[in-house]
């Protein structure tokens, strides 16, 4: 028979927690101390004087074993409803075999509804919503919220009331009377704990029994003792043994690393603690029971060392605990990306329990302080001593930044943040942590891990231990980067900080402020290094009294040697740090000591480094933005020194675009924030913007050009120093002089002329006639004048000297431009000249369909009008200044032109011509001078040498000239062309060259016979067709004879109305068509011969014009007949079947014809000429019947 409770020896004491076990312990003596030692759940058990039956014992195993080892068909088994039926009765009778454990409890306590809010509130129990466990919670509902950190000072001055009623367990005790039933009390207390924890393990929750209500019991009992011990200041017998009591009950509890996940994890996922389910209260009874218990044992001793050491041996065993819940955290997640927003603490109630446990070792005075017992229990769970994974480290760092969180509350729970004076730093583990992390780091260390772990780290270091200068975290992290420069590292996010590659420009001004800047509160987007730099900086913002020891680590490291080895990342790198360190301390000495640092490099590199040019780029940048000229010399150099150098070396090459690029980034930074040009900029311009712009991209040269438009606004409005004036017209002009000969030259170009000529239009005067001079582009000419006018449009009067250069370059543009939106606004603009009405004329500009036309007519005006000599002469200076240069003008459209390009450009040049010539021919041209327009625009557009020299000219120009040609014949006839040998000339060969090129069809020559041209300009124009290709005496005939013949026939089928007209054809070609049937032995010609016989039989005026054939046959009798009568007497037999009536009506004429003959040679009667005539008159005969 067990002894009774009453009668157990419970004294003994817990020496060390015993980590990895159960907190069942069983006293053993070693010495006079008695040691805590496992114990096995029965003989736990058996000294509360409980026998569990083997069924029972075996199904607590089982159901043990399944939770931990997680096998479903296990699970199922130990789910069977007659195991757990087992386990509740025999663990939990309904009724006591013993006296000494009788106790009646009331029907509430055994089948009891839910406890309700306001009976919970009245309890201090952890009841944390757990919707708040990942947010910043400013308050919290639980022991915090009734004054639980105000315990430990009111202790001492505690003085039990004998007169408070305590209702424990249904029991109404008098004051402390309860304390004569403790032994039955604490069975009620392990029997709910066992309730609960047998009901949690085997994921089972009767509705019927009330979890809440028996946890409330419990804590309701825990309380009252803890208020029991307090309240005696010495060491009663009474006292000790409602410990000792205590103590048993408690170690019963479970330690949370024993506890499965769904027990630890999803517990804490309940809603509050009106949540009735067994597992959610077993595990925040555990809380509850840890804390009171924390708070209660040391009270027994009145030996401070005793005190002190019961208590930090009871924190010791909690802390434990509750790392190893953190770790298992840890361990649960996925990735580590966003460590600050993972929280180890399952729930806010774990977070509760941690403020709680800081206040408390806080109010205590003989405690050390808070960070001293985490660091043990650290070692204890992690073992960083021996520790080399820096996993394991990461896991400690992660911890200790949310723990260090909790020291942000104040003691009413709200969240004060690193401001409070509870915040403490703890740079002791911090760098333990960290030589385990460099040290595997440099075992190649998961990057990501590390950037998660100094993304943790880094708010502890810059926000919330920043009042705490430490120079040996610095230094661990500056030794192992250090190392690592040359390693190019990325995350999944990178943010472009290192570099892999020389070709991709790097902003260190922009990448410092982001760095400095970087927000710790978001997901980790960027490298370890980054990071590294960024707590450097914000460290040593907060502390420069570090930065003597760091300088001289730093430097020492930096040698010629060393600096030598480096690749581009790893200068990169070391220029970052420089960046950033110069962002916040000495300036100018850091940067001083970069361009040293640089200047030791090999030339070959330090020129085709996109690094170094950006490093260099960027001091200057940052230099100006300081106010220091760059002109200023430093050290006996000039500051831009270095980089200009190698602009002027490499800005002739191809391959260096980049470089280039990263150059010019850094001059439009400069001058976009040199608002008043005081920073001396122009050092950086020079010669190599020619020689950059020969062989640029077109997106780069307008990148250029836009920054030196910016300058050029800038030094018109500040009026800056004579050095700016120079660089532009030394420079910039020159540029633009050579870019303006490309038509694909960017439209800046016209921009920054336009702006150089407004800012001063006396100093680039030379640039304004290069601007409108014949070598620039049309294109370019229109954009110049469109920007020239536009920006000074109120201020016209100050070209007055140049409006006949502005003028001359309209009329070009009017002359060589298709677009007539163009043409129509620039036109526009330049009436808006003073003087143009008076040069020009008035017209309106919107209302006409084309400009330069209507200037073309108002001129042929003026020489209509012209009176006297003087206004005549007047009249031809006027068209020599601003139509002179026209032929060159001309000259790239031609030349274009026999390529087959621009045929809408050059109809237009020829229309305007011919206009020009139409109207004002008698004005262009000054007879017996060579070099007068007229001559000129003749020899370039109409009859050039290729053209003289019967070559054929360029399809376009042949498709202008048959719609223009007859318009140049009418200006040329307006001149003496009769009496004027090179007009005369002129006329001839506008005929007989296009002859041969013009298509017959539509041909412009067959216009001569409209009414426009007079029958003399007609008789012309027909008599060098005939006498030229078609007339002929022999077999052979012209090369062109068959064009010539195809035009003829043309010229037959075109309907004219005007009788004269067709007499003129009739007398002038037909008999020419009829030589070509006497003598030419070729088909083709002789049939397209008969063609044009048929074609004059079919003219609708064939009887007025029939005498005329007579008379053309006629003209070839007397002409042939002396010394051709075979092929006259062959020409008419011919023509017999074709024209009887006309044949035979031209028979006197043959007779007269042949009697003329007989008469020249002296002989009465020629046997031959008559045998020919009788032979004519018998076929006339027989075809007459």
């Amino acid at each position: 028979m067990p002894k009774r409770i009453q009668d157990l020896d419970l004294s003994f004491e817990l020496e060390q927690p015993v980590v990895g076990t159960s907190r069942f312990v069983k006293p053993q003596t070693s010495g006079t101390k008695i040691i805590a030692k496992p114990m096995r759940t029965d003989e736990i058990l058996k000294l509360f004087d409980f026998d569990p039956s083997p069924v029972v014992t075996r199904a607590r195993k089982q159901l043990w074993s399944v939770s931990k080892s997680g096998s479903k068909k296990q699970n199922e088994k130990c789910k069977k409803t007659a195991i757990k039926e087992n386990v509740r009765k025999t663990i939990f009778p309904k009724k006591s075999s013993r006296r000494t454990t009788t106790v009646k409890t009331s029907s509430a306590y055994q089948n009891s509804p839910l406890i309700d809010m306001e009976d919970l509130e009245k309890h201090p129990l952890f009841a944390l919503n757990s919707v708040k466990m990942y947010s910043s919670d400013k308050y919290f509902v639980g022991y915090i919220k009734y004054k639980e950190p105000d315990y430990g000072y009111a202790v001492e001055n505690y003085i039990a009331n004998d007169d408070d009623e305590n209702l424990l367990f249904d029991r109404d005790y008098a004051g402390s009377l309860w304390i004569s039933d403790i032994h039955t009390l604490f069975l009620f207390a392990r029997k709910g704990l066992m309730q609960l924890e047998v009901a949690s393990i085997s994921e089972t929750s009767h509705e019927a029994t009330n979890y809440s209500e028996i946890r409330k019991r419990i804590c309701e009992l825990w309380l009252a003792s803890r208020h029991f011990v307090t309240s005696f200041h010495d060491q009663s017998t009474v006292k000790c043994q409602l410990v000792r009591l205590m103590k048993k009950v408690f170690i019963c509890v479970k330690r949370f690393e024993q506890l499965p996940d769904y027990v630890l994890f999803n517990s804490a996922k309940r809603t509050n603690n009106l949540d009735h389910h067994a597992s959610y209260n077993f595990l925040h009874l555990s809380l509850d029971i840890f804390w009171l218990s924390l708070t209660v044992e040391h009270h027994t001793e009145c030996d401070p060392v005793a005190k002190l050491e019961i208590f930090e041996t009871n924190l010791n065993l909690l802390l434990t605990d509750l790392i190893h819940v953190g770790i298992r955290a840890f361990e649960r997640m996925s990735n580590y990306n966003n460590l600050s927003k993972h929280s180890p603490f399952v729930c806010t109630c774990f977070k509760e329990l941690w403020l709680l446990i800081q206040l408390y070792v806080e109010q205590q005075q003989f405690c050390k302080e808070f960070w001293h017992y985490f660091n043990i229990a650290a070692e204890n769970v992690l073992k960083l001593q021996t520790c080399t994974n820096g996993k394991v480290a990461v896991q400690c760092i992660w911890l200790l930044y949310h723990v260090a969180h909790v020291q942000g509350y104040d003691r009413s729970g709200t969240f004060v943040g690193p401001e409070h004076d509870r915040v403490v730093s703890n740079y002791i583990l911090v760098e333990q942590c960290l030589k385990i992390i460099t040290n595997s780091a440099l075992n190649n260390i998961d990057e990501s891990l590390l950037c998660s772990c100094l993304h943790v780290l880094g708010p502890l270091f810059i926000t919330w231990w920043i009042r705490d200068a430490k120079f040996d975290m610095l230094q661990i992290l500056w030794e192992f980067f250090y190392k690592r420069l040359n390693i190019p590292v990325h995350t999944g996010n990178d943010s472009g900080s290192f570099i892999n590659h020389s070709q991709v420009p790097c902003d260190f001004i922009t990448l410092t402020e982001t760095i400095l800047n970087y927000d710790f509160a978001t997901p980790s987007t960027t490298s370890s290094y980054d990071i590294f730099l960024c707590m450097l900086g914000n460290h040593l913002r907060a502390n420069p009294i570090l930065w003597p020891k760091l300088k001289g680590r730093i430097y020492s490291k930096l040698s010629a040697p060393k600096l030598a080895v480096f690749s581009d990342t790893g200068l990169q790198n070391l220029i970052q740090l420089f960046f950033v360190l110069a962002h916040i301390l000495h300036f100018d000495e850091l940067m001083d000591k970069l361009q040293s640092l640089l200047s030791q490099l090999p030339a070959a590199r330090t020129e085709r480094s996109l690094i170094i040019w950006c490093a260099h780029m960027s001091v200057i940048s940052m230099r100006a933005h300081r106010g220091m000229s760059l002109s200023e010399a430093v050290g006996g150099a000039e500051i831009c020194a270095p980089v200009y150098l190698a602009v002027q070396t490499v800005s002739s090459d191809r391959t260096s675009a980049h470089l280039m690029r990263v150059y010019i980034d850094g001059v439009k930074n400069l001058v976009d924030n040199d608002m008043a040009l005081q920073f001396q900029g122009h050092v950086l311009f020079g010669n190599w913007i020619s020689r950059y712009l020969r062989w640029c991209s077109h997106s780069d040269a307008c990148h250029l050009l836009d920054i030196l438009i910016t300058v050029v606004e800038k030094v018109r409005t500040l009026g800056a120093q004579q050095e700016w004036w120079t660089m532009l017209e030394s420079y910039v002009v020159p540029s633009l002089n050579q870019l303006t000969t490309n038509v694909d030259a960017p439209q800046q170009v016209t921009e920054l002329a336009a702006a150089l000529v407004t800012a001063d239009v006396g100093r680039f005067k030379t640039l304004l006639e290069h601007m409108t001079g014949d070598t620039v582009h049309v294109q370019l000419s229109i954009k110049f004048l469109k920007s020239l006018l536009e920006d000074n449009l109120n201020t016209l009067e100050q070209f007055l000297d140049n409006q006949t250069v502005l003028i001359q370059t309209w009329i070009r543009i009017a002359l060589l431009s298709t677009d007539k939106s163009d043409l129509a606004e620039v036109t526009q603009l330049m009436s808006q000249l003073p003087q143009w009405p008076d040069i020009i004329g008035c017209f309106d500009v919107l209302a006409t369909e084309d400009p330069l036309y209507a200037v073309i007519r108002l001129a042929g005006g003026r020489v209509r009008n012209a009176q006297s000599m003087t206004e005549t002469f007047a009249v031809k200076r006027w068209f020599e200044t601003y139509f002179g240069k026209m032929d060159k003008w001309a000259a790239p459209v031609l030349l274009a032109a026999e390529k087959g390009d621009n045929a809408q450009l050059v109809l237009r040049l020829y229309t305007s011509a011919a206009l020009l010539f139409l109207h004002c021919a008698p004005a262009l041209y000054i007879k017996n001078k060579s070099t007068c327009l007229f001559y000129r625009v003749t020899s370039s557009l109409l009859l050039p040498a290729a053209v003289l020299m019967n070559k054929k000219p360029p399809s376009v120009i042949l498709a202008a000239l048959s719609k223009t040609w007859h318009l140049f014949v009418r200006g040329i006839v307006r001149l003496d062309y009769k009496t004027d040998t090179y007009i005369e000339r002129t006329f001839k060969d506008m005929v007989i060259r296009y002859v041969p090129h013009l298509n017959e069809s539509t041909s412009p020559l067959i216009r001569c016979l409209d009414t426009e041209f007079d029958d003399a300009v007609t008789s012309f124009v027909l008599n060098k067709i005939s006498t030229t290709f078609i007339t002929c005496k022999s077999k052979n005939s012209h090369e062109f004879s068959r064009q010539a013949l195809k035009l003829t026939l043309e010229m037959f089928r075109y309907r004219c109305d005007n009788i004269s007209k067709i007499e003129l054809l009739m007398k002038i070609l037909f008999p020419s068509v009829l030589e070509q049937i006497m003598f030419n032995e070729d088909l083709a010609n002789k049939q397209l011969a008969f063609q044009t016989i048929e074609c004059v039989k079919s003219n609708p005026k064939y009887s007025e014009i029939r005498e005329l054939i007579v008379n053309a046959v006629s003209v070839l009798m007397e002409k042939h007949m002396a010394f051709y009568s075979s092929s006259v007497f062959r020409l008419v037999e011919i023509l017999i079947p074709v024209l009887y009536v006309e044949m035979e009506s031209s028979v006197p004429y043959l007779k007269d014809a042949i009697s003329k003959v007989e008469c020249r040679r002296g002989v009465g009667y020629d046997n031959t000429l008559r045998k020919g005539l009788q032979r004519i008159q018998e076929i006339l005969n027989q075809q007459s019947k």
